[in-house]
């Protein structure tokens, strides 16, 4: 027989004694569910891989313990035929049950196996398993050889060795029920109580929207029966330990046991955990753990996870208010463990710890804490079974306390700005400044607030420095400014919060419309007569320019003339007049960015006899192209001739043989290309020009 046979055999027997649920030959008939969860796997198997766990014939279903690489697994084994077998990881729905009551029990990730001590040195005999739900272990035993020790992975992804297991025992799942099945560590025992105590966290314990429950004094509870572990000593001379969380403020307890907590993600919470001593001898050697899913974790299996920030620790004596002072007990930081040599109480006294736990919005850059996220904390306590003063504890019911923790998101800061609301106005309008008074609130504290716009240039907004609770904002938008094609800037106030929630954005839009004010200009020129001789056998024109009053204005130069007007060939003549349309303007300042150009409308009279640039007298611009119809200037830009060249000129051409004492009325404009573009108004005493023709004497 191979050394590790032996080692196996060793094995199989210690399961075989420990076997409290059913007897040997039970366990190994026990019926088979008629369905397996998907989970389990199916394997093939030879014999000489396995060995019976349970002596006897096999019968329709047994344990058998597989090899696996340093140790064994428990597997169910159903035979196939003569040859071979079918073996069968323990079922998906295997538990962990733990000694002190049916509900103690927790659900395993995977199949448990063994792991056996190697020499020296290295960890004892292990029965490894991985549990979905929080499991939280004490041992008081001192780690000496020989003993078997439970290595559970938590779903923190931390490994808590657990010395001190006499044994174990295994229920198969009952027909139909896979959830059934058992699987049960067997503590070994000291005077007072199990070594290894266990409490598990089942989710199926925890309900949202649990009644709250009055949290008790500081008090001796009248003991008369005890439901606990050890059966030694009466419950009146004994310790009977309780932990309880609380919550509400830190100097007036609330509630306790399996309630449910508020926390608002990205902003510290406190809870307490307190232990009390409700019977009348001293405990000793107490432990104390707390669960929580903390960021520290190794390797975390639950959503959202914690900052387990730091905690402090209160003693108060018998019959003391939980309002009182206390006497410090000390202080730390992360998740909460009392080990070692642990702490006293006496009777009817407590200690209680207050915790300080963040819930992140996200944590290594993923998402973490959502609105409406729960989260699970549990705190339990242990009792020394080697203690001859508190002779362990009556009850372990109270042992565990449990709460779920519902998650709301941080609000963020709160925005208030009398009398702001969305702003339309044109260019011209007045004012142009909008002053506020706005307040920002948050019981965190104001880590920033910022008024910003889309468009800075024509709706500027300023924010002021704090002052007596309040922020000045100024809406302030410069002479002619407006936003373009009608399109309102938003001004958009924002804060955060000391913990770095946002509030919600204040948004309103300001609308300034383009008002395009209409060009102007002066016109001395009012009346242009046309006289034609023969001078020298050849036609002359001498326009005579007048003011509104016939009052001539200056000598018309020859130069106005175009050469064709001095050949009596010609059946027509041009002539050029500048600075007819003087002083032109486009408009308001803002407006030197456009173009301006000369029109006419409105002409009357003999028109077939004149015409302007070749078009026909009646002829108006539509804006299509350049205005050569009467002005040598094209579009020009209106800074150029607001920056001096501000004159236009005049071309029109006229049949020489036009008749005598006709004439022809028409209006000049500038016209510009805003939005919408603008004309300059028709006006008698402005815009209108009077060519005549007659004869010279």
């Amino acid at each position: 027989m191979t050394d590790r046979f032996s080692r196996r055999r060793r094995v199989a027997e210690a399961i075989t004694i420990a076997l409290a649920s059913a007897s040997c030959g039970a366990l190994v008939a026990a019926p088979m569910p008629v369905s397996k969860p998907v989970a389990s796997e199916s394997l093939l198997c030879a014999g000489p891989v396995l060995e019976k766990a349970a002596a006897g014939e096999p019968g329709p279903a047994g344990l058998a313990l597989r090899d696996v690489f340093g140790g064994f697994e428990l597997v169910e084994v159903t035979p196939k035929n003569v040859d071979g077998c079918v073996l069968k990881s323990t079922t998906a729905g295997l538990s962990v049950q733990f000694e002190g009551g049916s509900s103690n029990t927790a659900l395993l990730r995977a199949a448990p196996s063994f792991a056996f001590a190697e020499g020296a040195g290295m960890p004892a005999n292990r029965l490894v398993f991985s549990s979905t739900e929080p499991v939280l272990c004490e041992s008081y035993h001192d780690g000496s050889p020989g003993s078997l020790s439970l290595a559970i992975t938590d779903p923190n992804g931390r490994v808590q060795t657990v010395p001190g297991i006499a044994g174990f025992s295994y229920k198969l799942p009952v027909q139909g029920d896979a959830t059934s099945a058992r699987f049960a560590p067997v503590s070994a025992t000291a005077t007072y109580g199990p070594l290894a105590q266990c409490y598990a966290l089942p989710y199926s314990t925890l309900a949202l929207g649990a009644a709250d429950q009055p949290a008790p004094g500081n008090a001796l509870v009248d003991i008369i029966f005890g439901n606990s572990f050890e059966v030694v000593g009466p419950p009146s001379q004994r310790a009977d330990l309780r932990v309880e969380i609380l919550d509400g403020d830190v100097g007036s307890p609330s509630a306790y046991l399996r309630r449910n907590l508020q926390a608002t993600i990205g902003s510290p919470v406190q809870y307490r955990i307190r232990v009390r001593n409700a019977g009348p001898a001293t405990a000793n050697g107490i432990r104390l753990k707390e669960f929580v899913a903390d960021t520290a974790a190794p390797a975390p299996m639950l959503l959202p996870l914690v900052e387990a920030q730091g905690w402090t620790c209160r003693d108060r004596g018998p019959g003391e208010a939980q309002s009182a002072p206390g006497t410090d007990c000390g202080s730390g930081s992360g998740v909460l463990a009392v080990g070692g040599a642990g702490f006293s109480l006496a009777g009817g006294a407590s200690r209680t710890y207050t915790l300080t736990r963040n819930f992140p919005a996200s944590v290594g850059g993923q998402p973490n804490a959502a609105d409406g996220n729960l989260a699970v904390l549990g705190a339990a306590v242990f009792f020394s079974p080697t203690d001859a003063t508190g002779q362990g504890d009556v009850g372990v019911a109270e042992n565990l306390a449990s709460a779920l923790f519902q998650l709301t998101a941080n609000p963020g800061p709160t925005i208030s700005c009398a009398g702001l609301q969305n702003l339309s106005l044109t260019e011209a309008d007045s004012p142009r400044s909008f002053p506020y008074s706005c307040t920002v609130t948050d019981p965190d504290g104001i880590a920033t607030f910022t008024a910003t716009s889309s468009n800075p240039t024509s709706v500027p907004v300023s924010l002021g420095a704090e002052s007596g609770g309040s922020y000045p904002l100024t809406i302030n938008i410069p002479a002619y400014a407006f936003t373009p094609n009608g399109s309102p800037a938003t001004i958009t106030l924002a804060a955060t919060d000391s913990l770095g929630a946002a509030a919600t954005p204040v948004a309103v839009t300001v609308a300034v419309s383009q008002v395009n004010d209409a060009p102007s200009f002066s016109m001395p020129i009012k009346r242009i007569e046309l006289r034609q001789s023969t001078v020298n056998g050849a036609w002359e024109a001498q326009p005579v320019l007048k003011d509104a009053a016939g009052a001539v204005i200056s000598p018309t130069p020859d130069s106005y003339l175009l050469p064709n007007c001095e050949s009596s060939g010609d059946a027509t003549c041009t002539l050029v007049i500048p600075m007819v349309m003087q002083a032109v303007d486009a408009g308001d300042p803002n407006e030197s960015g456009q173009t301006v150009e000369s029109v006419t409308s409105n002409c009357s009279g003999d028109l077939g006899e004149f015409s302007f640039g070749g078009q026909p007298i009646g002829y108006v611009d539509t804006g299509a192209g350049p205005a050569a119809n009467i002005s040598n200037r094209g579009p020009v830009p209106a800074s150029s001739v607001s920056g001096g060249d501000t004159n236009f000129g005049l071309t029109f051409t006229y049949r020489k043989a036009w008749g005598s004492a006709a004439q022809v009325s028409c209006y000049l404009k500038i016209r510009d290309n805003g939005t919408p573009a603008a004309t300059s108004p028709d006006s008698d005493t402005l815009t209108r020009v009077i060519f005549s023709r007659f004869a010279s004497s």
